[in-house]
């Protein structure tokens, strides 16, 4: 009779120590890993030269409800130069553009003829990335976390 009580008691200590972990291992997983925390906002606007070359790119994102390219200031488009950028250099802008706001993003690479594309402005967790490829080609592309 007393082997049956003592296993019992023993059953319930570690069944009392099991939950007694559980729940200490989850208070610590949620202060520790974050649950229920959001990601960090990413940058609007990041343009990267996958060239072996540097060049220098001067880009804008005029918004959609512009008439025509020659109707929008500086004032209704972001704009910036980047003066060199080297192989495998990138920059990035956050604030570039409105989440949902439709745009028209210029790229002009080196003084060659301009390339539009229509973009819809991201997200806090999305990018809109422009890449320059060999030959001065550039591509747009949107990328979330």
């Amino acid at each position: 009779m007393t082997d049956s009580t003592f296993w019992k008691g023993l059953a319930l200590w570690f069944a009392g120590f099991g939950l007694l972990a559980l729940f200490g291992g989850a208070v610590v997983g949620v202060a520790f890993l974050g649950f229920g925390q959001t990601p960090e906002a990413t940058d609007d606007l990041r343009v990267s030269n996958g060239d072996d070359e540097r060049h220098s790119v001067r880009i804008k994102a005029i918004p959609s409800n512009a008439s025509t390219p020659g109707d929008s200031t500086d004032s209704d488009a972001f704009a910036e130069e980047v003066a060199s950028l080297g192989p495998n250099e990138s920059v990035a802008w956050s604030n570039a553009t409105a989440a949902g706001e439709e745009y028209r993003l210029v790229v002009t690479v080196d003084d060659r003829e301009p390339k539009s594309f229509a973009v819809t402005g991201p997200d806090d967790l999305c990018t809109t990335g422009v890449r320059v490829e060999a030959n001065a080609t550039v591509e747009v592309v949107a990328s979330c976390a």
